[in-house]
C-alpha cells in the first residue's frame, strides 16, 4: 500500500539522520 511506502521512506530518512548525527 502506499503507507507502507511512505514509512519505508520515512524510516530510511531517520536512518540516515541518525547516522549523520553526532
Amino acid at each position: 500500500e502506499h503507507q507502507i511506502h511512505l514509512m519505508r521512506e520515512i524510516v530510511g530518512w531517520f536512518g540516515r539522520w541518525l547516522i549523520e548525527s553526532p
